[in-house]
């Protein structure tokens, strides 16, 4: 248990906090804001879906780029395989974007008697899951941090606010949308859009381990 923890703090320091303590911040605030101005359930639930994903992408863009790692060749000296690396330092920021977005969606469910705190953690889980393996796998494809970061926040900026706009110019393009609101598809499709998200970020995920497994492309060999 003690290596555990040690190994936690390790990544921590690697990985940055301080985005998350920013983001911690951030929603402390609106809470705040809340309680004095009253303002409306779907507003906090929104703001929670809408910017943890997008810091949690953006932090995972940044959290290992073979250009920018210093070190690398002693990193690929190790026993350790840098796929074991990228999974350690990405669980950490997923524990703690996840934390900040866990507390704030029981705070919503413990004021609102009628919030559906599974549809809550849905909302921004696949969604956070999605951003951050395509930030992952974009780092690791062009070997730097930029070009995740922009991509991600690119694809995240074109569905919040042309999501809706692309659905009604082609409604078939629904699996595509990271903000589709339940309300306004069904049941069926909003489930099915929030699995094939969470799914295809997942194998983003993999796709970019596999990426890492080769060190001389690693090295900038190839």
């Amino acid at each position: 248990m003690e290596w555990v923890f040690r190994n936690l703090r390790f990544n921590l320091k690697l990985s940055g906090w301080l985005p998350a303590a920013a983001g911690a911040l951030g929603l402390g605030a609106f809470l705040v804001f809340y309680t004095m101005n009253h303002v409306a359930i779907e507003s906090l639930r929104r703001i929670i879906e809408v910017v943890i994903p997008l810091a949690f992408g953006l932090h995972a863009a940044f959290v290992f780029a073979p250009e920018n790692e210093p070190a690398i060749e002693l990193l690929l000296s190790y026993p350790r395989p840098m796929t074991h690396v990228l999974a350690e330092r990405l669980l950490t920021i997923s524990l703690l974007y996840g934390s900040v977005a866990f507390v704030a969606t029981l705070f919503i469910a413990i004021n609102w008697n009628g919030e559906n705190i599974g549809l809550a953690l849905v909302r921004w889980i696949s969604a956070g899951v999605f951003l951050g393996g395509l930030a992952v796998f974009t780092t690791q494809l062009t070997r730097q941090s930029a070009f995740g970061a922009l991509l991600t926040t690119l694809l995240w900026a074109s569905s919040l606010y042309g999501g809706n706009a692309l659905l009604k110019r082609w409604p078939w393009a629904w699996p595509a949308h990271i903000y589709l609101q339940p309300e306004n598809v069904s049941l069926l499709v909003y489930t099915s859009n929030r699995l094939i998200l969470l799914l295809v970020g997942l194998g983003l995920l993999a796709l970019a381990m596999l990426l890492l497994r080769n060190d001389e492309r690693t090295l900038g060999s190839k």
